[in-house]
């Protein structure tokens, strides 16, 4: 299998151009049919995760309370501590626990 040199560097930080465009065009067609305001690639962000979207998400919203699953996986919990202007809010899966 060949792989070019191309292929080894890292993706763009905000996403694949093409792809943002096609996820862009994707939603305008699938929610925004007849609205004035459509969404380009510009308002898409592509990320390669979980916890990077998450990361992201995190870094631009103000002080909230955040409810969270217990038992979840562990990267959401961690994520919730690094964050001070979250305020964590664990629910019991179980209510045993």
């Amino acid at each position: 299998l060949p792989v070019s040199v191309d292929s080894n560097e890292y993706a763009p930080v905000a996403g694949d151009m093409p792809l943002r465009q096609a996820v862009a065009a994707f939603y305008n067609g699938a929610f925004r049919k007849g609205k004035a305001s459509k969404y380009t690639a510009e308002n898409v962000a592509i990320c390669g995760g979980g916890r990077l979207a998450l990361t992201r998400l995190a870094a631009v919203l103000g002080n909230i309370n955040v409810g969270h699953f217990l038992p979840d996986y562990t990267a959401y919990e961690e994520l919730l501590t690094i964050f001070k202007a979250f305020t964590p809010i664990p629910l019991l899966l179980e209510e045993n626990r």
